[in-house]
């Protein structure tokens, strides 16, 4: 017994999970974005870390003609030692799901590659993978990427026609899926 085929609207450059359309250059952003963020956290968190290992900073030259009372301040080296328990745990784990991301990065990049193989003319495919994942200017895919016109011969795209094409890939960057949700991210 055959099924009823749904027609459904063919939406490009999306992954059907589950009847959920995913659309690939908004996890993509996403990842890049969570990839960014986890970085400086680490950083911030590894120059506290410096500065707990390494003690207060050096005092500047002081006036001594006049008694000056310090702060009292004396610190309890046992919480010194579980901060720096801790900040050691927190980065571990950062860097932890850093890995992860960029992992399942990885993984978008190869997938966005075997469907370039797969469908070498997708045009907006492939401005997306020399645009946001090998970092390539407009210019020089403009420059790179050719068509055949009516005669049969290999042109270039126009330039303006390019960015067409950027503009609206950014546009679904920042929708979780094809529909018209707007999302917190911007470019």
């Amino acid at each position: 017994m055959d099924l009823p085929i749904e027609n459904k609207p063919i939406k490009y450059n999306t992954i059907t999970v589950l009847d959920d359309d995913v659309n690939i250059y908004y996890v993509y952003n996403t990842l890049k974005q969570q990839i960014y963020s986890i970085s400086k956290l680490i950083e911030q968190k590894e120059k506290r870390l410096d500065e707990l290992i390494k003690g207060p900073k050096d005092v500047q030259a002081q006036q001594y003609d006049r008694v000056i009372r310090s702060n009292g301040y004396v610190e309890n080296v046992h919480e010194l030692f579980k901060e720096l328990e801790d900040l050691v745990a927190e980065i571990k784990q950062l860097k932890n799901q850093l890995n992860d991301k960029k992992r399942n990065k990885g993984e978008i990049e190869s997938i966005v590659r075997e469907c370039l193989e797969l469908n070498p003319r997708n045009l907006e495919l492939r401005v997306f993978y020399h645009r946001h994942i090998k970092n390539e200017s407009l210019k020089k895919i403009h420059k790179r990427l050719r068509r055949f016109n009516a005669y049969g011969e290999k042109v270039r795209y126009n330039y303006s026609y390019i960015r067409y094409i950027n503009t609206k890939i950014i546009e679904k960057m920042g929708k979780p899926n094809n529909s018209g949700l707007k999302s917190n991210t911007s470019l």
